[in-house]
């Protein structure tokens, strides 16, 4: 299964980029034992594996966009999942699945998706530069989305604050009392807890980085 976690790594200086925030998080992660067994912060590992961003990739700019908005492009992607879907499964009838024709078939079936994804996405945010968090799950990679310029590393804003917290603080996948975070501070030292027991004040100056693990 997997869980969404995030981290919160101190600033170091104004010109710092989300790229940086992202490595020294991961950097974390590893040493402290995250997915592994060589001891640190977590002692018995927390994870099989994990990824920076993954199936949360681009969830912040998500929650920087209006909802209205959202679900007008919510009920669009229906739409064109629904017609994908139609069309996977009329191929899948035509070709026995794992045979070599399904597998070349696959890879052209899964573009053409994502390309109108991206198009609907395009069409709701023109203003907005970054692929849309659902057009990026086709592309799935050990090591996430490309981290330059990326959006899974945010300096949190009050108004996003409030509609993180209100969102992860109540759910999550691995802890039914919300979602985790771990917080580092200069000295490396760990501190782990929960979204909804958070305070402005504790991610101010900080980066939060989204990460994707598999337990």
């Amino acid at each position: 299964m997997h869980s969404v976690y995030f981290v919160l790594v101190p600033v170091q200086d104004k010109k710092e980029e989300a790229e940086s925030a992202i490595n020294r998080a991961e950097n974390w992660l590893t040493t402290n034992n995250f997915a592994s067994d060589n001891n640190g912060f977590y002692g018995s590992s927390k994870a099989d594996w994990f990824e920076m961003g993954g199936r949360w990739s681009g969830i912040f700019t998500e929650m920087s966009l209006p909802k209205a908005k959202l679900e007008k492009f919510d009920a669009e992607v229906k739409e064109i999942e629904k017609k994908h879907g139609e069309i996977w499964t009329e191929t899948a009838k035509k070709y026995k699945g794992g045979s070599k024709e399904w597998i070349e078939a696959y890879p052209k079936l899964d573009k053409a998706k994502q390309e109108e994804l991206v198009a609907c996405w395009k069409k709701h945010f023109p203003k907005v530069g970054y692929a849309p968090p659902i057009a990026r799950k086709g592309s799935f990679t050990f090591e996430g989305f490309p981290r330059k310029d990326s959006d899974d590393a945010i300096k949190m804003t009050l108004a996003l604050f409030k509609r993180w917290k209100s969102e992860y603080g109540k759910q999550g996948t691995f802890n039914e009392n919300g979602s985790e975070f771990v917080s580092f501070d200069e000295n490396e030292c760990g501190d782990e807890g929960l979204v909804r027991d958070l305070k402005f004040k504790d991610v101010k100056d900080k980066w939060v980085v989204v990460v994707d693990y598999h337990y």
